[in-house]
Parts: structure tokens; C-alpha cells; sequence
């Protein structure tokens, strides 16, 4: 047995390597083996040229090879690495150690496509690096990675997306609360300092939208009392300009705003009269604020959500410090008025401290907690013209608040939060076309946060701060393509005590799934699919070929299936033919035998 080791999948294989064998006193091992689903076997790597044991390292695979660094021993972490070619060279390269990062464990490497960035981590088990750096196997070369001048570690500050950078601003360490803050360039990987000449006071749980040209910060608290002033931020001329304070709303932390197109829409929260239901409209152009109407609006709450739909400002949520609410209303700011949202008949349960996004027809509630502390991992969808709707239980992440979702275009990613214990460093992305969820990455992840900022860039959302306090963040490559439709042209042929399967490539399709069954059984059971699969030759193959080392008895005869999947989920077993009858997806998908 073994424990703090790595495994990687080369498409075929599953190499595991290295790892101790007791978290205590085991030593370290500097032994693996791949594992050949196929045919059910496992081969040893080689021990000639293999690196120094240890645990708590690295590996990525980086479609030829793979590449371990870093880790510790009982006595040391380390700052070496090794590269494994596997198949008939079954041999070990160096990696070279000139310009790497400093030796540490326990961190993360993801690979990019053309080179390994390793980040994080700790050295001797002690000092924890905010440090990293990127590996290029083409040259055998190390360069350093960005740390320069990203802002302090914190939580409860704001985040937008500009187009081409992240601003982040505002916060608290728990003490201070910040007016500094930072633009993050992802095509860069570099961060500059906002300027601090003209920024408002310093706050956290205050709002910040995007205009197009700037970042507007509203409200919060400065830790003694809440605030009614705010700033403009322009990232051209790296300027500040205060927003004007006539006709602003009172005081408040814990609202939400909106960017309408034209207008900032500021509701609710909490200030120094308690919980409010009021809000105000800021035109950055005239500088000039009007009130929204408290006709018909919401009861007044806190840690509700809110989102601009092009056309209406949809509140739903939160809690008035009494209770957590599952009421809402939608304000047309055309026409200052409110209209309830559609009571909720089944799902979502009462919660504040939820996520909302809106897709382009619907808004989607996930997560929050009620004022007990019980926390959720359900939702639900509302739509102006049919109401709510549930999201599926069936997959969803743990229960949590402190969380963050974006919208991508196709589906919501959920991340990071907490339910008092544990904090969470995983997440998953829900897709509403399908009413289905499917599980986030967990290489490279950051490490668990909650109350951090998260933004959709366009091709990928970025993660920063929170706690546990924290200046780090990453950069999640979520899916934006559906699954792949169709069935593949499947042929299968007989080799010497083997069936050779082949089949064509399914377009938008990056891995395949592969079920075998017995024909015997399907014809005895009228063409019943769930009782005749026996099982899963291959999940997630990437080739388009695949063994079957298995014979069947005399008399007797094997089917098979493929179907082709993306990151945006598995297709269909259906081959779409007039001879088919009835769909063999329900069958298939609800058979332990089958693919997952």
C-alpha cells in the first residue's frame, strides 16, 4: 500500500509513482507501475535513472511522458525532477535543476499543453512559497513565474472582468480594511498595483460593477460603521474620481448592485437603521442618483442576490436577521416599479448567503445556508414568463456557503466555499440545458477558500483571494462545448485469441467510453441492455482503437457500444439508426456494469 503518491492518465494507462507507505514514520518510495485497464494488468516502471524517493511531489502528463518534481522525504522536501517515457522505452530523463523554483512539497503543477507550471507549496514542511515556475520539456528550461506586484492577501473585497484584466480592490485581513488593490493580465500572468491617489476610504463588503470603461465602487464598511461614498476607476489612465454623494442611498454592507448598461442599480443590505429595502440608480455620466420606488418591492434583507436580466434587476433571497427568506421581486428601472417574483412552490428552500447567475432566460439559485446553519447543495431556476424550476440533487458539490458561480455561456461554474467545516477547494459546473451536474478539476486547483472573488473572462474563470487569507487565486479553463452527438462507425475484428475494436472519430468527441454484453443475454431478454452489459472496457479512452483480450464461450457471442464524450459531458450509445428501437441510454446509464 501507499498514500501522498501520484498517478496520471496517459490515455491508455494509469502510471502511479512514488508516495510512502504510512503518513507517520513510512519511508519514501521511488517506485511505480502502469496499469493497463484493457487488459486488467500492471507493468513496473523501471528502476534504472528513476529520481530520489518521495511523497507529497508532482506529476503531469504531458502527452509523451511524464513529469514528476518536487516533494519531500522524511528529513527534506526537494527541488529535482525526472521526466518517464513509458511503452518500450520504459526509461527515466533528469530534469534539469538551472533557474528551477525552490525545492518545496505539497504543491500544485498543471500542464499547459507545452510546458509544466508548478506554484505554491511549502519547503521543510514550515514556510509556505507564494512562488513558482514553469518547466519547458522542449528545452529542458525553467522560468520564473509572476509574483510581483499582486495586492495583499484578503477577503471581502470585489472583483471585475475588463475584458483583457481582473481588478481586484477593497478587503479586510481581518483587521485593515484595504483601499488598495490590483489588475491581474492573464495573457501575461502579470499584476500592477492600482493607484491609491483619489481612492475612496478603505472597506470591505462594499459592490463594484463595470461600466465598459470603469470600475464603480459603492458602500461597505470601514470596520466601525457602514459607508454611503464610493469611487469611479479608470484602468486607462490608472485614475480614481469619487462618485457623487447627492441623493445617494444611506449607508449599507451586504447589497448588491447591478449594471444595467447605462445605470448602476444599488438594493438592500444593512446600515446603521438595520435592514433596508431601499436602493438608489447612479448615472456615472451625470453623476446624478435617483431612488428606486419601495412600492411593491421586497421585504428588507442582507445577503441576498441580485441579477440584471437586459431588461429588469431580478432580488431573490437572504435573511433579515431574523430568518433566511425564499421571497423576491424583479424592478424594471423604465418604469420604477417592482412586480414578486413567483412564489416558491418545491425548491429553493429559504437561504441567504447563495449564488445567482443568469443565463440569458433565467436566473439560477445555488447554495447559501438558512440562519441555523444548515447549509444547502440544492437550487432552483427561475424564468420571468414560467417561474421556478429545481435543479437537479443528483451530483451537485457538498453543501456550502461562501462560494462563487459564474456563468460561461453553457453551463455554471460553482467553486470553493465552506459549511463551517471543511473549507472547500473543489467545485462543479451545472448545466441547465440537461438539469445536470459534472464535477470541476482538481489538478492545479487553488488551494480551499471561502469569501473569495471569482470572474468570467470570456474563455475562463479566475479565482482570488479569501480566506483562509490568502493572495492566491487560479485560472479555471472551464468547458464551453456540448456533448458530442452521434454514435460512432464501429467495426470489430478477430485477432489471434483478441477482438479488435476500431472505430471512426466522432466529431466535437475527445474520449470515448466502451461497453461490452453478451449477446445471448440480450436476445433472451428481449433486447434488455442494463441486464446484458458485463462491462466497461475502456472510460475516457482518447484513442479510437482498443483491445479486447477476452473470448466468449462456445456457442455464445459478445456485443459492444462506444460513445463519444467531451468535457461538456457523455454522449449517447443511440446509433441513430431506423432499426434501432426505443433508446438504449436509460438502460446503459442506470447499469452498474456500464460506464459511468
Amino acid at each position: 500500500m501507499r498514500l501522498d503518491h501520484t498517478a496520471v492518465w496517459t490515455g491508455t494507462e494509469m502510471i502511479v509513482w512514488g508516495g510512502r507507505t504510512t503518513e507517520a514514520t513510512g519511508p519514501a518510495l521511488n517506485t511505480g507501475a502502469r496499469y493497463d485497464p484493457a487488459r486488467n494488468r500492471w507493468t513496473p516502471t523501471t528502476l534504472t535513472g528513476t529520481p530520489k524517493a518521495r511523497f507529497l511531489h508532482t506529476a503531469v502528463w504531458s502527452g509523451s511522458e511524464m513529469i514528476v518534481w518536487g516533494g519531500e522525504t522524511l528529513t527534506a522536501s526537494l527541488g529535482t525532477g525526472a521526466r518517464y517515457r513509458p511503452g518500450k522505452n520504459d526509461s527515466w530523463l533528469p530534469v534539469s535543476n538551472l533557474g528551477g523554483p525552490q525545492r518545496r512539497g505539497y504543491h500544485t503543477a498543471v500542464w499547459t499543453g507545452s510546458e509544466m507550471i508548478v506554484w505554491g507549496g511549502w519547503t521543510d514542511g514550515d514556510a509556505d512559497l507564494n512562488s513558482g515556475g514553469r518547466y519547458n520539456p522542449s528545452g529542458d528550461s525553467w522560468l520564473a513565474t509572476s509574483s510581483g506586484d499582486h495586492p495583499a492577501a484578503r477577503f471581502g473585497h470585489t472583483a471585475v472582468w475588463t475584458g483583457s484584466e481582473m481588478v481586484v480592490w477593497g478587503g479586510t485581513d481581518g483587521l485593515t480594511r484595504y483601499q488598495t488593490g490590483g489588475r491581474y493580465v492573464p495573457a501575461t500572468d502579470s499584476w500592477m498595483a492600482t493607484s491609491g491617489s483619489n481612492a475612496p476610504a478603505g472597506r470591505s463588503s462594499h459592490s463594484a460593477v463595470w461600466t465598459g470603461a470603469e470600475m464603480i465602487v459603492w458602500g461597505g464598511s470601514d470596520g466601525r460603521a457602514s459607508l454611503d461614498s464610493g469611487g469611479h476607476y479608470d484602468p486607462a489612465s490608472d485614475s480614481w474620481r469619487a462618485t457623487s454623494s447627492t441623493g445617494a442611498p444611506s449607508a449599507r454592507s451586504g447589497h448588491t448592485a447591478v449594471w444595467t448598461g447605462s445605470e448602476m442599480i444599488v438594493w438592500g443590505g444593512s446600515g446603521t437603521a438595520g435592514f433596508l429595502q431601499s436602493g438608489g440608480l447612479y448615472d456615472p455620466l451625470s453623476q446624478v442618483w435617483s431612488t428606486t420606488s419601495t412600492a411593491g418591492a421586497p421585504t428588507a434583507r442582507a445577503g441576498h442576490t441580485a441579477v440584471w436580466t437586459s431588461q429588469e434587476m431580478i432580488v431573490w433571497g437572504g435573511n433579515d436577521g431574523i430568518t433566511a427568506l425564499r421571497t423576491g421581486g424583479r424592478y424594471d428601472p423604465s418604469t420604477d416599479s417592482w412586480l414578486p417574483t413567483q412564489t416558491v412552490v418545491v425548491c429553493p428552500w429559504d437561504r441567504s448567503y447563495h449564488t445567482a447567475v443568469w443565463t440569458g432566460s433565467e436566473m439560477i439559485v445555488w447554495g447559501g445556508r438558512d440562519l441555523n446553519y444548515h447549509y444547502y447543495n440544492d437550487g432552483g431556476r427561475f424564468s420571468p414568463l414560467n417561474g421556478w424550476t429545481c435543479v437537479t440533487a443528483n451530483g451537485p458539490p457538498s453543501p456550502r456557503d461562501g462560494h462563487t458561480a459564474v456563468w460561461t455561456g453553457l453551463d455554471m461554474v460553482v467553486w470553493g466555499g465552506t459549511s463551517g467545516y471543511p473549507v472547500y477547494g473543489d467545485g462543479s459546473r451545472y448545466r441547465s440545458d440537461n438539469n445536470s451536474w459534472l464535477p470541476t478539476s482538481l489538478m492545479g486547483a487553488p488551494p480551499a477558500r471561502y469569501d473569495h472573488i471569482a470572474v468570467w473572462t470570456g474563455s475562463e474563470m479566475i479565482v482570488w483571494g479569501g480566506e483562509f487569507i490568502t493572495a492566491t487565486g487560479g485560472r479555471y479553463c472551464a468547458c464551453t462545448v456540448a456533448a458530442p452527438s452521434g454514435s460512432p462507425v464501429l467495426s470489430v475484428s478477430r485477432g489471434s485469441g483478441e477482438a479488435v475494436l476500431n472505430w471512426a472519430a466522432l466529431p466535437g468527441a475527445s474520449s470515448y467510453d466502451v461497453v461490452r454484453g453478451s449477446l445471448s443475454s440480450l436476445h433472451g431478454s428481449g433486447g434488455d441492455f442494463a441486464s446484458s452489459v458485463e462491462r466497461c472496457l475502456a472510460n475516457d479512452l482518447t484513442a479510437t482503437t482498443l483491445i479486447d483480450p477476452d473470448v466468449p464461450v462456445s456457442d455464445a457471442g459478445f456485443w459492444y457500444l462506444v460513445r463519444g464524450s467531451s468535457c461538456g459531458g457523455a454522449g449517447s450509445w443511440n446509433d441513430g439508426s431506423s432499426g434501432q428501437v426505443g433508446s438504449r441510454d436509460p438502460e446503459l446509464n442506470g447499469s452498474p456494469n456500464s460506464c459511468p
